[in-house]
């Protein structure tokens, strides 16, 4: 498994907004790690066979709204929009071509680009989050608050919801898998994960490289098209 070193310092008001994140339920944990990526690849939804026809974005300032179920916990609820809110700075910091604007709470909320479906027992025993996306919309994001019954997972927090989050919230921005998926602690793996919750994941460069290959039009100052590529290299 190649290991790629990214740069070793930030800015200090980047290492406290980034690599420190965290919640009031876990507050002396990171809900990730920006930095070193143990992934090998990224896949990038839109460049796969028949992602032109299934989900690619052709504008870079996207919208987020969170719909919440009525029994929903508060805590957990605020734990997505932390999510959210992850996103968001990241990419302001390292990549502001690309923006992603939490519009719950304003008028915005009607029709936004992505919607977040925060249901309590959603999934049965299959999955934490789904992602279910369209052309220019994606508005069936759904994570779950519950541990699935039988499930691997010593406690479904909202550290692991705000996790969760962020891993499904990729999807929508138009990331696939890393590879090796299983075992990779990028956000877009399963690695920080299963088996051991307690693992910190990592979003990394390879994950932005990933968002700039699906924007390729956008850097190239081409009219908007689906990505050339499927795959990226991490750290190339």
């Amino acid at each position: 498994m190649n290991r790629h070193t990214f740069l070793a310092t930030f800015a200090a008001t980047i290492v406290a907004t980034l690599a420190l994140v965290s919640t009031p339920a876990a507050a002396d944990e990171p809900v990730f790690v920006y930095g070193l990526s143990d992934a090998d690849s990224i896949v990038v939804l839109s460049g796969l066979p028949g992602g032109k026809n299934q989900f690619w974005w052709d504008h870079p300032n996207l919208t987020i709204a969170v719909r919440v179920a009525p029994n929903a916990d508060g805590a957990k609820v605020q734990a997505v929009h932390d999510a959210i809110q992850v996103w968001t700075t990241t990419l302001m910091a390292q990549m502001p071509e690309i923006s992603l604007t939490d519009v719950t709470d304003s008028k915005r909320s009607r029709n936004p680009d992505i919607v977040v479906h925060y249901v309590p027992h959603a999934g049965g025993v299959v999955w934490g989050g789904l992602a279910v996306c369209g052309v220019q919309k994606c508005l069936n994001v759904i994570v779950r608050s519950d541990e699935p019954p039988g499930g691997p997972y010593a406690d479904f927090d909202t550290l692991r919801i705000q996790r969760e989050t962020l891993h499904e919230i990729g999807h929508a921005l138009g990331l696939g898998h890393v590879a090796p998926r299983d075992l990779s602690r990028d956000i877009m793996g399963y690695g920080w994960a299963i088996p051991d919750p307690n693992l910190v994941p990592i979003l990394s460069e390879c994950d932005l490289d990933g968002i700039r290959a699906a924007f390729s039009w956008l850097y190239a100052g081409e009219p908007p098209h689906p990505s050339p590529v499927a795959t990226v290299i991490c750290g190339k």
